[in-house]
């Protein structure tokens, strides 16, 4: 008998996607929903709507806003003195859809804040998915929402259309209409009595001060605008800063006087940020101005494999294409941010995140000056997961600022074409090795288990975490199991640790037993059974029950499984065949009726039974009938005989002896002998005798076919009448009856 246990892998996975659609999906428009995040306590959100929100949806909360700036009315206004939560996202799941809000399935790992423009994206997870005409785009930043586009693809993302998010960012300023003034050097400034005193700053990563939306300083990655001088507005940024806006109308002499490009960010972490917008123009003489370019938004995608087809992937700043004529124009959008975590890209893709062009001037009123052009939007941000891009040519990158404005009149006192101290935007930065996005730790070795002996089985605490500390000391995302116990892992990341334990206990192992290797009779056979408490039997034959029965030679395996998965085995041999005892009771007999048969099957066997229930090598027996007889020999094979006795015919069962009257001993042959015929049954005893006249015994036998022969001591005995007697055991109606019977014969010459 062999035994043993097969390993049963299992693997206990952390986390996995829920997925909504099916393979090739054709994705178009705006697929997200928005809302307002007003209120956050420990996972439960208020927000401005639930319109398109469902329990089990994905969804990422965005920090928009939140940085720090510098307020000294000084060139310093608008600095980041520190991002606060500006930038942060985090995934999380619904749990629950209540009135006015959402529960998460958890709490998150990022500090929000809902007072600094905080909204929560749904995500849309699809299986497979392609991009269909006229393509795919975020609903615009609003002041409370949008600007964000974020998806997921398990499988493979195919570009039939550009997915687009430019133009969708933070908000251009405004521009101001007003008065002219060349002393007019104001940093942050606001409306008075109903009237703006300067362009707007255009929107960035910080909140506007009260009263200070105005004026030539940036806000954060927001350009400053144009002031009553007419000099240009400075371009938005993100990673890269923004271009300066140009200098005043040169009717004012020259005078040092522009609007700030925005700041360029630090992505020190995994954060995400709108492109900046542009500063807006200011207009005092009636002619059309430009206001400040738009930001790029943020593309946060996942995907398996990327199918770019040739197409983009675009989150550029606005260019400013209206010409400001004799006014001062508005800098160009800051280029926005694309987050890509793919695991492969196997076309030609296109990713662009570039600031916006500032907006160009003409003099037509006074053609012989210059106004002030608007500075260019910096370059964004692109970052992917992969360690390089997978081939040359393969990726194109666009992180370009956009170009300063310029001065399109001709007799120009700049000069023809000159930006007037308008500055292109920064160009933006691309990143590589992009983490996973930031979420709490968890992890779940799943519930309490079983293992099989001699198996194995690997407890996985999830991917991405930062440190990993199993009970047994080893740092591994997972950990090879062997034998029962008590198992825990403790795991961290930037935002914090989780601790899970599991038990994993001996599986109870029903037995199996095949039993012991042996051989067989010829034509008998043998039930093995793998025992009922078996989930699944397979034998070497192929069957698959809980039993086999066989008769021949050879080696039978089965393997079975238990309820706990685990697999056993055992195996039996059948080593030869012996032949089987053959005994024999000879051929069937007939008898007469009170006559006792001796049965005998003969010496050798180990055991014998027969039909009698006798025990012995042979048994007498009286009645007619069927008689069997089984013996087993040594290697306990068995093998049986049966004889059938039959009582004769009852004339045959009767004994009837005639004494002749007379004889002729003469030796011719002829009636030469005297002695009794007997017919049917034999007699069982006979003893007879002859006397002469004198009384004189002339002859005597136990045997009757023993005659007398007429001679008498040696010599012819004389003619005449002899007196015969017989002593006689006789069959009468089959029983034995004794009889004495005399008569006379005559010998005759």
């Amino acid at each position: 008998m062999t035994a043993f246990c097969k390993s049963v892998l299992l693997c206990l996975v952390g986390v996995c996607l829920t997925l909504a659609s099916s393979a090739q999906t054709p994705i178009s428009g705006v697929i997200n929903a928005y809302a307002k995040v007003t209120a956050l306590a420990g996972s439960t959100l208020t927000v401005s709507s639930t319109a398109g929100f469902a329990a089990g949806d994905r969804v990422v909360l965005v920090q928009m806003k939140g940085a720090v700036i510098d307020p000294t009315l000084s060139i310093a206004y608008g600095t980041v003195l520190d991002y606060g939560p500006a930038g942060l996202y985090e995934y999380a799941t619904i749990e629950n859809v209540i009135v006015g809000g959402l529960e998460l399935s958890g709490p998150l790992c990022q500090v929000f804040d809902p007072a600094f423009s905080l909204q929560v994206v749904s995500v849309p997870e699809y299986t497979d998915a392609v991009v269909e005409p006229p393509g795919l785009f975020p609903a615009a930043w609003n002041g409370n929402t949008g600007g964000v586009l974020a998806f997921t693809v398990a499988g493979t993302l195919t570009l039939n259309a550009d997915i687009d998010a430019s133009r969708t960012g933070f908000r251009g300023g405004a521009i101001c209409t007003n008065g002219f003034d060349c002393g007019d050097l104001s940093w942050a400034t606001g409306s008075s009595f109903g009237f703006c005193q300067s362009g707007d700053k255009g929107e960035g990563i910080a909140e506007f001060i009260v009263g200070q939306t105005q004026g030539r300083a940036k806000l954060a990655n927001g350009g400053g605008g144009s002031t009553q001088s007419n000099c240009g507005g400075g371009g938005g940024s993100n990673a890269g800063g923004g271009g300066l806006g140009a200098f005043p109308w040169t009717g004012c002499g020259a005078l040092a006087v522009q609007g700030i490009g925005g700041q360029a960010l630090a992505y020190t972490a995994d954060l995400a940020f709108a492109g900046g917008g542009g500063g807006g123009g200011y207009r005092d003489n009636s002619q059309p101005a430009a206001p400040g370019g738009i930001g790029g938004g943020i593309v946060l995608l996942e995907a398996g494999v990327l199918d770019g087809q040739g197409n983009a992937i675009r989150s550029d700043g606005e260019n400013i294409t209206l010409v400001s004529n004799d006014e001062g124009a508005g800098g160009g959008g800051g280029g926005g941010s694309l987050l890509l975590r793919v695991d492969d890209i196997v076309s030609a893709v296109v990713l662009s995140a570039q600031g916006g062009f500032g907006g160009d001037t003409e003099n037509f009123l006074f053609p012989f000056n210059c106004h002030g052009p608007g500075g260019g939007g910096g370059g964004g941000y692109i970052a992917t997961s992969l360690p390089v891009w997978p081939a040359i040519g393969l990726v194109t990158t666009l992180l370009d600022g956009g170009e300063a404005g310029q001065v399109l009149h001709p007799t120009a006192d700049c000069g023809f074409l000159s930006t007037h101290g308008a500055a292109a935007g920064q160009a933006g930065i691309e990143a590589f090795n992009l983490a996973l996005s930031p979420t709490l730790p968890e992890t779940n070795l799943g519930p309490d288990q079983q293992i099989c002996p001699g198996d194995s089985l690997t407890l996985f605490a999830g991917d991405g975490f930062d440190s990993y500390l199993w009970s047994d000391g080893s740092n591994a995302a997972t950990l090879l199991v062997t034998s029962p116990g008590v198992y825990s892992v403790e795991i961290s990341n930037g935002c914090g640790s989780d601790r899970d334990t599991v038990v994993v206990g001996a599986a109870a192992l029903p037995p199996l037993d095949l039993g012991e290797d042996q051989s067989l009779c010829v034509e008998s056979s043998l039930t093995l059974d793998a025992g009922p408490d078996f989930v699944s039997y397979a034998w070497s034959d192929g069957s698959t029950g809980p039993t086999l029965t066989v008769g021949a030679p050879g080696t039978y395996t089965v393997l079975v499984s238990t309820v706990d998965g685990c697999a056993l085995a055992d195996s039996l041999t059948i080593t030869e065949l012996f032949p089987l005892p053959e005994p024999d009771l000879g051929p069937d007999q007939r008898f007469c009726p009170g006559d006792v048969i001796t049965l005998d099957v003969g010496p050798g066997f180990a055991e014998v039974s027969w039909s009698t229930g006798q025990l012995a090598q042979s048994v007498q027996v009286e009645l007619a009938g069927p008689y069997r007889v089984t013996v087993a020999d040594a290697n306990g094979c068995l093998g049986s005989d049966s004889i059938t006795l039959d009582y004769l015919s009852v004339d045959s069962c009767q004994t009837l002896v005639v004494f002749p009257n007379a004889f002729t001993p003469n030796g011719d042959g002829l009636n030469d002998l005297f002695r009794p015929v007997v017919h049917g049954a034999l007699p069982l005893q006979f003893e007879w005798q002859l006397v002469n006249r004198w009384g004189q015994t002339v002859f005597l036998s136990s045997d009757y076919r023993t005659g007398w022969d007429g001679t008498f001591r040696g010599k012819p005995a004389e003619m005449g009448v002899y007196i015969w007697q017989a002593v006689m055991e006789l069959v009468r109606d089959g029983q034995p009856q004794l009889e004495t019977r005399s008569g006379t014969v005559t010998l005759i010459r």
